[in-house]
């Protein structure tokens, strides 16, 4: 079963096709009030052209700045290690150093998107790529590189033990405080 709906593969099965990358790094949390932002990017190039429409996390009309950022594919390996993906963003003019000064990256959610201009009018205009928390930030003077994994390890999936007086012996409730038992 395909990902997308039906509008957005409609659109991208036609002779000629124009995708668009959408980037949404969500809550940014000030360092020091506490307040959240979120930035809406995108690779759409135009003449003139500075934000196009399309929706946020919610469904809601949402301008997405025009930059330069681009990411690696996503590999999926079934080594058990966990999928991550890169995104490069252009900094030419210094506004995310300003941005990594004062707001909290790391752990912040990023979405990787792909769209089609043809259906950026609708929600279902767009396909998820990649979700999930930034992991490590990258910042020179020309760029910054945003290390994102998916979200979770394999640890955090397994069952947990319950505990018992074997396992954990000086558990007040389990047996005679006491004395260990083995």
């Amino acid at each position: 079963m395909p990902r997308g709906s039906s509008s957005f593969h409609a659109a991208v099965s036609q002779d000629t096709v124009a995708p668009v990358l959408l980037v949404r790094i969500l809550n940014l949390r000030h360092l020091t009030d506490g307040t959240t932002q979120s930035l809406y990017l995108t690779d759409y190039q135009e003449p003139d052209i500075l934000t196009i429409g399309f929706f946020d996390e919610n469904g809601n009309p949402q301008d997405y700045a025009c930059c330069n950022v681009r990411y690696d594919h996503v590999e999926v390996s079934t080594d058990n290690t966990l999928s991550e993906v890169e995104v490069t963003i252009d900094n030419v003019d210094r506004t995310f150093s300003a941005a990594a000064q004062y707001y909290k990256l790391h752990g912040t959610q990023v979405h990787v998107l792909t769209a089609e201009r043809s259906v950026l009018h609708s929600p279902e205009g767009a396909i998820m790529r990649f979700a999930g928390p930034i992991r490590e930030a990258r910042i020179n003077e020309h760029m910054i590189k945003l290390r994102v994994t998916n979200g979770y390890s394999l640890y955090s999936r397994i069952p947990k033990r319950l505990y018992d007086s074997k396992h954990y012996p000086y558990i007040p409730s389990a047996k005679d405080p006491r004395t260990v038992q083995r």
